[in-house]
């Protein structure tokens, strides 16, 4: 069997040394991956629409989604909703289902209004 396959063999010092290669430690400290996950929505939604910026989170204690209007840009924390679910107007329904279903697994039977707070959703199957 050669040494170069037999894993109990000793490294010896010439293969040390041909790793020893000038500047090749700073290029392996400054290599940094900078990868992307996709965002999920059931950790939250970023939104941009009409010069406003809202987040919107599920409180597993009352079992609703809430609408926080805020003044930074969150779009690197939370799932930023595709264009047809903001455009011409937040589809606030098709956001929260749409987050639900990623939470859950599975679609959950709901009743969605919109009364003088705003838009709300509540679920039939809710188990405090």
């Amino acid at each position: 069997m050669s040494k170069l396959l037999n894993i109990n063999h000793l490294i010896n010092k010439s293969h040390i040394r041909a790793f020893n290669i000038i500047g090749l430690p700073i290029l392996v400290n400054t290599l940094e991956l900078d990868i992307e996950y996709p965002k999920n929505p059931k950790d939250g939604v970023y939104i941009e629409h009409k010069n406003n910026r809202f987040v919107t989170l599920y409180n597993c204690v009352i079992d609703n989604y809430g609408i926080y209007k805020v003044r930074e840009d969150y779009s690197n924390m939370y799932w930023n909703p595709p264009e047809k679910y903001i455009y011409p107007e937040i589809n606030w329904e098709e956001i929260w289902k749409e987050m639900d279903y990623c939470l859950y697994g599975y679609m959950r039977s709901y009743e969605y209004s919109i009364s003088g707070n705003g838009p709300e959703i509540h679920f039939y199957n809710f188990k405090l």
